[in-house]
Parts: C-alpha cells; sequence; structure tokens
C-alpha cells in the first residue's frame, strides 16, 4: 500500500464517517458538530492490505500513515461497526479494537503467523494490557490464530470473576479456525473452552500436508448445540497416503468418549460438509490418491461413526472434491471425476443407504 492510496482511503473513510447535513429554523445547511468516535454510516468493513509488489509481508500497523490509522480505530470503535473483516495486518494494538458492539470478525495475517518472530510478537501482544477497553461480544469469529486467545480478552475483566463470563466468546455461534500446527489447536481449544455451550458452527480449515494431531479433549459431544460441521482440506500437491492419514487423524473428533455409564452420547449436529482441494502440477491426479492400494478402511471406520445412533440427527453429509491437474484432456477429467465420485461412494456404504451422502467432484 502506497501513501497516494493511502490518502484516499483516509479521506473516503472520513467523508464516510461525517453525519449528514442539519437545517436550521431559517433553512440554512449547518454540518453536525460532534465527537467523531460517534460517527456512523459504516456498518460492516473489510480491508485487506495488499503487499508491495515483491514482498511477501504482512503490513505493521506502525507502517501505515498515521492519518489512515487515525481513522481506521475511529471506525474500528464506530458505535455503528458490527462486521470487520481485516486481514494482513499485523501488530495492531489492542486498543484499536474497543468497541462492544462489535459481533463479526475476521482477523488473519498469512505471512506473519508463520514467521520466525512470531512467537515474541505474540508475547509482546499479550503483555499489552490496559484498563480501559471496551469488550466485544462476538457472534461470528474467524481467525488464523496469529492474534491469540488473550489478545482479545482484557485483563481488567478477567480478574473480576468468572473468565468463560467475561470473555468476549462466552456467546459465540460460529467460529471458522485455520489450524495449521499444535499451537493452533492449543489457541483453538482455548476459544472452544469460553463457548462449548453456545457454539453452532464450526469449520476447521487445514492446508498443511498432514493434519496436526487433534487434542484428546475435542470431541463433539462437548457441544450441546452444534448443528453444523465444515471440514476444508487444501494440499498443495498430493501425495499418495496425504488423504487417507488425515482421514484417521480427523476420528477421534467424530468419536470421542463415551458416558459414564457406558452409553455413547447423541449429538445434535445436522449437516457435515468435507471440503477437499488439492493441486497436482507433475503427473495426472488418480483415484489411487484417496485410496492407496485399494484401500478404504479409514474412511469405512468413518462411516460407520456418522452412521452410528449417536448421529441420530444427522441429516446431510457432504464431500467436495477440487482437483487442481492442469493437464490431460476434457474427457480424460471428466473419466478420473467419475472414477473418484465412485470410490467416494464405496467409502461411505452406510451413508449412502441412508440418502444422506452428498458427493461433487470437480477436475480442472
Amino acid at each position: 500500500m502506497n501513501t497516494r492510496e493511502e490518502t484516499i482511503l483516509d479521506s473516503f473513510l472520513r467523508i464516510m464517517m461525517q453525519p449528514p447535513a442539519r437545517t436550521d429554523s431559517q433553512g440554512t445547511h449547518r454540518p453536525h458538530q460532534h465527537n467523531r468516535l460517534a460517527s456512523y454510516g459504516i456498518c460492516r468493513l473489510s480491508f485487506k492490505a495488499l503487499p508491495v509488489l515483491g514482498i511477501t509481508e504482512d503490513v505493521p500497523w506502525d507502517n501505515i500513515s498515521r492519518a489512515l490509522r487515525e481513522s481506521l480505530t475511529e471506525t474500528f470503535r464506530s458505535p455503528y461497526l458490527t462486521d470487520l473483516n481485516l486481514c494482513n495486518v499485523c501488530k495492531i494494538p489492542r486498543s484499536a479494537f474497543s468497541n462492544v458492539i462489535l459481533r463479526e470478525m475476521i482477523l488473519t495475517t498469512t505471512y506473519w503467523s508463520r514467521s520466525d518472530q512470531f512467537e515474541n510478537d505474540r508475547r509482546a501482544i499479550i503483555a499489552d494490557r490496559s484498563s480501559s477497553f471496551l469488550q466485544a461480544q462476538f457472534k461470528s469469529f474467524g481467525t488464523d490464530h496469529s492474534y491469540p486467545m488473550e489478545y482479545f480478552e482484557f485483563e481488567h475483566n478477567r480478574v473480576l470473576g468468572n473468565p468463560i463470563m467475561s470473555s468476549p466468546f462466552s456467546d459465540l455461534r460460529s467460529l471458522t479456525s485455520s489450524v495449521n500446527s499444535s499451537n493452533d489447536f492449543a489457541d483453538c481449544m482455548k476459544v472452544f473452552s469460553r463457548s462449548a455451550n453456545t457454539i453452532e458452527n464450526i469449520h476447521l480449515r487445514f492446508s498443511s500436508q498432514i493434519i496436526p494431531e487433534i487434542p484428546q479433549q475435542l470431541y463433539l459431544a462437548r457441544f450441546p448445540n452444534l448443528r453444523h460441521l465444515e471440514i476444508s482440506h487444501f494440499l498443495p500437491f498430493s501425495s499418495d497416503n496425504a488423504f487417507e492419514l488425515n482421514v484417521r487423524s480427523l476420528l477421534p473428533l467424530f468419536n470421542g468418549p463415551q458416558t459414564s455409564a457406558g452409553i455413547e452420547e447423541s449429538l445434535t449436529v445436522s449437516t457435515i460438509h468435507f471440503s477437499l482441494r488439492w493441486s497436482q502440477s507433475r503427473n495426472r491426479p488418480r483415484a489411487a490418491v484417496l485410496f492407496p492400494s485399494g484401500s478404504e478402511s479409514n474412511w469405512l471406520t468413518l462411516d460407520a461413526l456418522l452412521s452410528s445412533i449417536r448421529y441420530s440427527s444427522l441429516e446431510r453429509v457432504s464431500v467436495t472434491l477440487r482437483i487442481l491437474s492442469g493437464t490431460g484432456t476434457q474427457s480424460g477429467r471428466e473419466a478420473l471425476a467419475r472414477n473418484i465420485t465412485y470410490h467416494i461412494k464405496r467409502a461411505f456404504p452406510s451413508l449412502l443407504a441412508k440418502r444422506i451422502l452428498e458427493t461433487k467432484v470437480e477436475v480442472h
């Protein structure tokens, strides 16, 4: 983002934050005089900082011009802003989000969370304590965990009593979590510890070759109001056993413990969606990528779990697979899609028999 772009955006935000002119008793139009923190007009804001050409790092907050930082902060704090999507900006001071009515937030940084300096920056952010913040109560939250859960829970709220009751996640209904390491899962578990009783929609996104080990404490039975679960997995390059291994990694999530009486606890989830995508640039992709050596054992185990009595509320299981092949003819790609669809249906015979399985395979 260059200086000219920042100036234009700053001017736009300032214009949007100005109230309409009022008419006095003589019919003269006069601008309102008011505190700009009480500005209005922007209910939803999506801001994505684009890196300079050739530089693949996120934009530090302090590198943004002072005028634009002030305009963004006032917009973030606006008593009308309820929905914020903020991408590729790192090291934002927590005070910028002092907004008690903010309900939906997506906060990701893409590159910064993978840098060597990440842990040091994380500790510096958490150490920035304040006693003057207004804390939001999120209904929907999207994160890659580059900003940890503690970033949003202000110290003065936690010391007064139950941390769950004072958490911005205590009434969370929807969570989208990008998880690519055990540390990400650990932070995700902290969010779940605050929102387990209210969460209705969970979307777990993975982009590493092998899905990190799922914590033993993470199982669907702990979410009494869960209705929708989506699991997305993107593989930059496919290997012959990647999907089979990752399905096995997911089994503990769907299995979970029994009650003290040895009875499997019924779940409330009604829809489960698996979205798989991989890119194969060297060789034409094969159905064996999903089922190495013709084995569907882990998939069949998943089918048995989802067809059990504890998932009696399940109304739909959908599997979407997108393959970026870059090679082959159109007829060859269509044949591959049919072949993989056949294997997917073989892997879920019980769900197919119950007529709740939906499949979609795209080869490009």
